[in-house]
């Protein structure tokens, strides 16, 4: 089976196991088309399931020093 998986990817996801597809797979789409749409692709009823178990957290946070800069200097609206 994992030689027909890696054939089939074609060297194209660097890295890519059958373990780490699915998590893969729906972390792209949620991240595109929303989590709703990957619990769908990957046969979920919920997408709670789905972001609970397969979609991958973001390791870090955007920056948003200008919004907290206005929020605590009295002009944030």
């Amino acid at each position: 089976m994992r030689t027909k998986f890696r054939d089939a990817l074609d060297h194209q996801v660097e890295g890519a196991t059958l373990r780490s597809f699915r998590p893969t797979v729906a972390t792209r789409l949620e991240r595109a088309v929303g989590v709703k749409e990957a619990a769908r692709q990957l046969g979920h009823e919920s997408p709670a399931i789905t972001g609970r178990h397969y979609i991958e957290r973001a390791s870090t946070a955007g920056d948003y020093t200008a919004v907290l800069d206005r929020l605590f200097s009295g002009t944030a609206e």
